[in-house]
């Protein structure tokens, strides 16, 4: 499936049960419908779960592809 995260939600608001059962292994849908829609708008942004601010900073970038080269 090649789609966001926006196609799964049904014109209520919610998560669009059918379709995603429809296109997802039987766990996959289940981990999904769990996850919480949040009722606001705001922005989408971009975080760095690697800081606990959630920015990206050259060192934690640095750890991270040197700890993946040595995989």
């Amino acid at each position: 499936m090649n789609a966001t995260v926006d196609t799964l939600f049904s014109p209520s608001g919610g998560w669009n049960i059918k379709l995603i059962h429809n296109n997802f292994l039987t766990d996959d849908a289940k981990s999904i419908l769990r996850i919480p829609i949040a009722l606001g708008t705001s922005p989408d942004s971009l975080l760095w779960h690697y800081e606990t601010s959630g920015r990206y900073k050259l060192g934690s970038g640095y750890w991270l592809d040197c700890d993946l080269n040595r995989k």
